[in-house]
């Protein structure tokens, strides 16, 4: 089946029903929207939250796992400016276990030769 120039001209992704996976439902839930604090080793995802990169970035992937959000609010040293700027932005972060994050989807997905 060719695909038609229009779609290839607007770059259109076509899925076939047997071939999702658990990749793509996460890809298409709160995983894009909100940054998974105990899964995310890169400070710049943060960059979309003003006032929270570099500095208060590396402070959030340095003191991780968190149980649960609300558990960023408790890193020792925090400024009281620093402590508003993280409730503030509450709702931009999750909490998931490392079995549930994409990261280790892919992972499982790459044989050991193909690292």
């Amino acid at each position: 089946m060719a695909l038609s120039q229009t779609a290839l001209a607007y770059n259109w992704t076509f899925y076939h029903p047997m071939k999702f996976n658990t990749v793509d439902a996460k890809l298409s839930t709160e995983f894009r929207q909100k940054i998974d604090l105990n899964n995310t080793t890169n400070a710049r995802e943060f960059r979309q939250y003003p006032g929270l990169y570099p500095v208060l970035a590396r402070l959030l992937i340095t003191h991780s796992p968190y149980r649960e959000v609300e558990d960023i609010l408790k890193i020792p040293g925090l400024t009281e400016e620093q402590l508003e700027l993280l409730r503030n932005n509450l709702d931009n972060f999750t909490v998931k276990s490392d079995s549930n994050s994409l990261e280790h989807d892919l992972l499982k997905r790459i044989s050991p030769c193909e690292i």
